[in-house]
């Protein structure tokens, strides 16, 4: 084990190595061996990375190496990716226009490929999409989708379901995980567009210094973003997506589009 990289509420983070190949270690502190649902965790999260594995999924985040227990702890390796994160890239204003376009359709085509699978990220946000620079490609920077903690699956009731809250980000979450509601599907095309809109347009509709402040944002109606992107080169480069957004920030899931149709407006189509 190289070095610990960082603590996380729900567990550490090392960088390690497979031979010579560098890996992101993730030993969990939750859920704890003590909690009744901690096995059928440990289950969940198998099933949720096989069929990412076995899928076109697998292309959009990380590759996964092992999970394993070690003195009643659980642990993820995964590939360790160099780089940076999309929050990150906001904060230091990196990529151009249409490198940031290419990672808006990178991104809703990678939740279209996990959702055709049975699964939801359900704590999607700029933290949790990877940047590796690659200068062979337009956009500069691959993007991957990572941190699956707390994924759960379209087909079975998520393993801590009734124990504890379902994991969302101050600024993030779905109207369903603010209304203690089971996350969904169309929860990650909520955030996906929170994060297109910032983006493409620098603007974030909902942000708040707390999560109640959020909330109360959040659930007081939709927005218009035609309405609130004011004007400037960037807002009329991408006009032309508002009223999409402003529809898949529809307060009722039923009426949001699918992240398939979220991307096909994003290339054009």
């Amino acid at each position: 084990m190289a070095h610990v990289l960082g603590q996380g509420s729900h567990g550490t983070f090392y960088r390690a190595h497979e031979g010579d190949v560098p890996v992101f270690l993730k030993g969990y502190n939750s859920p704890s061996p003590r909690v009744a649902w901690y096995r059928a965790f440990l289950e969940h999260q198998q099933t949720i990375w096989e069929r990412i594995a076995a899928s076109p999924a697998a292309r959009f985040t990380y590759r996964a190496i092992a999970f394993f227990e070690h003195e009643r702890q659980y642990f993820q390796a995964v590939e360790h990716l160099e780089g940076l994160d999309v929050e990150a890239a906001l904060e230091q204003g990196l990529g151009s226009p249409s490198a940031r376009l290419i990672w808006t359709r990178v991104l809703t085509a990678g939740l279209a490929a996990f959702h055709d699978v049975g699964v939801v990220h359900c704590d999607l946000k700029p933290a949790n999409l990877h940047l590796t620079p690659d200068p062979t490609i337009h956009a500069g920077h691959v993007l991957r989708i990572i941190d699956f903690d707390w994924a759960v699956r379209t087909d079975a009731p998520a393993p801590w379901h009734g124990s504890k809250d379902y994991v969302g980000t101050t600024n993030y979450a779905s109207p369903e995980h603010l209304r203690g509601e089971v996350p969904g599907a169309a929860s990650d095309v909520f955030t996906a567009a929170l994060i297109v809109t910032e983006l493409l347009l620098g603007i974030h509709p909902y942000r708040r210094e707390t999560m109640g402040e959020y909330r109360d944002a959040v659930l007081a109606g939709a927005v218009d973003l035609n309405a609130i992107a004011g004007s400037g080169p960037m807002v009329e480069r991408w006009r032309h997506y508002l009223p999409t957004l402003t529809a898949t920030l529809d307060l009722d899931p039923t009426r949001r589009p699918s992240a398939r149709e979220l991307n096909d407006v994003l290339n054009g189509r």
